[in-house]
């Protein structure tokens, strides 16, 4: 639901969004809030980690490409 972020796809928008609804989840009294705040983070946290894969591949092809063509 909603649109895809701007800047570099999807992903940095739903990291985003899935953080601020685990602060609002650790606010809350309830333990089964909380440890759904917990899965929530660790879930951005791996896709953080992907992206950042991704985005570091990216940059090695393209120093590589740059490379070949001086």
């Amino acid at each position: 639901s909603g649109s895809a972020s701007g800047a570099g796809g999807g992903g940095w928008g739903n990291i985003d969004s899935m953080m601020a609804q685990a602060e609002s989840l650790m606010n809350s009294d309830k333990p089964s809030d909380q440890l759904k705040a917990q899965q929530l983070m660790q879930k951005a946290q791996r896709m953080f980690e992907m992206i950042s894969k991704m985005m570091e591949q990216r940059s090695q092809m393209m120093s590589k490409a740059i490379q070949a063509i001086k």
